[in-house]
């Protein structure tokens, strides 16, 4: 458990930024071999240890080192050989290593990526970035993690990223902050988990409708945005038709907001029609918000008195619900 390091985060993102204050995580494996020489032993005989390769640089090392490369990722190879056959989950800090420098080294044992976690200072930057990966063949990814740091208030993402990966056939999850794709172009089609969070700048209704076409097999979607901006973006048709999520099972709507505008939270949902939806996690919504939901939807007044086993009306828009979890706002 000590060798998985997870991604950085911050309370206050997006409004301070995420990335470049924060300390480096120590190389586990590493600190584990130099206890003692038994303990020595005994890790370099655990390729499971070595193949979870966090490339990044302290504040110190990026300072001091800022035109050597090279030195800062003189530990890779050691851990692509130490690591044996095993998958690997590979996170990149762009911030403080430049991803052209980085990719020759990790493109070697493409094979083995089983996740991928890209960090940029800003949004602007992914582009030359996607494009050098676009040769990479990477048959085992599994799970593609995007996240730009943003450094002032409100999300503006203009344009859609471009495709890349031209062999990413296990790709089914996505997680993308601050940015935005078009997630119905190779590879990010047939997706079983999508996570989008801060990406605001949302296509119109009709081309929103062929990008969830794509993943017919979406089972878990995730929104933590400024609803209000999304929905604006999109903008509805007069009479339009929802977008069939037939096989979506869990949705969680996490609301972020600019000065505590309103969230149309039940206009979101309305997008969408959900027969398989399971359950229903809404978080940071106004007690007011609800009550659009209740009045939309026929939900109890009090979420707390939901039952899937009780028939109401809102059993008739979501037939499979059986569990609605509701955070509201303080």
């Amino acid at each position: 458990m000590g060798a998985r390091i997870p991604m950085p985060t911050d309370e206050s993102y997006p409004h301070c930024p995420l990335f470049s204050k924060s300390p480096l995580q120590p190389l586990y494996p590493i600190a584990l071999s130099q206890v003692c020489i038994q303990w020595r032993e005994l890790v370099l005989q655990m390729p499971v240890l070595w193949r979870y390769i966090h490339v990044s640089r302290s504040a110190e090392a990026h300072r001091r080192l800022k035109s050597q490369i090279q030195r800062s990722l003189e530990w890779l190879p050691t851990y692509l050989i130490r690591s044996g056959d095993q998958p690997l989950h590979i996170t990149i800090d762009t911030t403080r290593v430049p991803f052209p420098a980085t990719l020759p080294l990790l493109a070697k044992a493409s094979g083995r990526w089983a996740s991928l976690t890209l960090l940029v200072s800003h949004v602007g930057h992914l582009p030359p970035i996607l494009s050098v990966l676009g040769n990479t063949h990477v048959p085992a990814l599994n799970s593609l993690t995007i996240a730009s740091d943003i450094y002032r208030e409100g999300i503006v993402v203009y344009d859609a990223l471009p495709a890349f990966f031209d062999y990413a056939p296990s790709l089914t999850r996505i997680k993308l902050l601050g940015t935005y794709t078009a997630w119905n172009a190779p590879p990010f089609s047939n997706l079983l988990q999508m996570e989008l969070c801060y990406a605001s700048h949302w296509p119109d209704f009709e081309s929103l409708g062929s990008l969830f076409a794509a993943s017919p097999n979406l089972r878990q979607l995730v929104i933590h945005d400024d609803i209000a901006q999304i929905l604006h973006n999109v903008d509805l048709p007069r009479n339009y038709e929802q977008i069939r999520l037939m096989s979506l099972t869990y949705l969680e709507i996490r609301v972020y907001r600019l000065r505590r505008a309103k969230a149309e939270v039940a206009r979101l949902v309305a997008l969408f029609f959900l027969p398989s939806l399971r359950t229903l996690h809404l978080k940071e919504i106004f007690k007011d918000e609800w009550k659009e939901l209740y009045r939309a939807f026929g939900f109890p007044l009090h979420p707390g008195d939901f039952d899937h086993t009780y028939p109401h009306r809102a059993l008739e828009y979501f037939p499979a619900l059986s569990n609605l979890n509701v955070e509201f706002a303080i």
